[in-house]
């Protein structure tokens, strides 16, 4: 299979009737019709079990920097969920990101060190829905190194994409096997509700046993969970993960 870029619309529907798998794909896209629009990095995401976006190729980032990206609850507060929430193009200037999805936990001091290193503070992050029959199986976003003026031609162009992408997502013949799936740990962007409750309450110094109690689940379940939690933040004991989570902006700080 060819790993050539493609530069137009002929071009991917030539490539996409060769069912590639989402990273070839990915990078034909950011090296290609993205590349027009001064593109630095592009990721893909497809609906996993209608509760989650799990990437299926990266461009541009390293793994270190999307290793926490790779699945996204579509409860998170953020751009590409809204792109699939709602079915719609969004741009956002990549520097106004934290801003305007202020519930988003994540950890912001890295993303902000990210986009630094990237230079792409200054640029806008491009989130397209990936679209068949109406329904919207997943998004690809890209990120500008620059600001630009967008064009009705150029919303004509990433809606047509759009569409060859939900083509692609929806054949049979297409391998859809999402990146984090392989990754050998769980990496994720921000917590369950029940992690978040867990989280907090031993921010407060509540125990275990407590928390069961008030969260009606067994001590078992919430020792499960910690565990997570202490993956999720790379931290080896409860208190430590607590605090880690704050500093990660995953919850508020305790006001006791």
């Amino acid at each position: 299979m060819s790993s050539d870029p493609v530069f137009g619309l002929p071009s991917l529907l030539r490539l996409l009737s060769s069912h590639p798998d989402g990273q070839h794909l990915t990078t034909a896209l950011n090296d290609g019709i993205f590349a027009s629009f001064d593109a630095r990095a592009t990721v893909m995401w497809l609906v996993e079990d209608r509760q989650s976006l799990g990437m299926v190729g990266y461009v541009g980032f390293s793994g270190e920097d999307l290793a926490r990206w790779h699945r996204i609850p579509l409860t998170f507060d953020s751009q590409m969920v809204d792109v699939v929430r709602f079915g719609e193009i969004y741009v956002t200037a990549s520097a106004d990101f934290p801003t305007k999805y202020p519930n988003a936990t994540f950890d912001r001091i890295h993303y902000k060190q990210m986009m630094d290193r990237l230079s792409m503070n200054e640029g806008d992050l491009v989130g397209i829905p990936i679209v068949h029959q109406g329904i919207t199986h997943g998004v690809v976003q890209f990120t500008t190194e620059t600001p630009r003026d967008w064009t009705s031609h150029d919303f004509s162009v990433l809606t047509a994409i759009s569409s060859a992408l939900g083509l692609w997502a929806t054949h049979p013949h297409t391998p859809v096997a999402p990146l984090y799936r392989s990754a050998g740990t769980e990496p994720m962007l921000m917590f369950t509700q029940r992690q978040q409750d867990i989280v907090e309450m031993v921010n407060r110094g509540i125990g275990n046993h407590q928390i069961a109690t008030e969260l009606h689940v067994s001590v078992s379940t919430v020792k499960q969970e910690l565990q997570r939690i202490m993956r999720s933040t790379s931290t080896s004991d409860r208190t430590t993960a607590a605090q880690r989570a704050v500093e990660m902006g995953l919850l508020p700080a305790s006001e006791n």
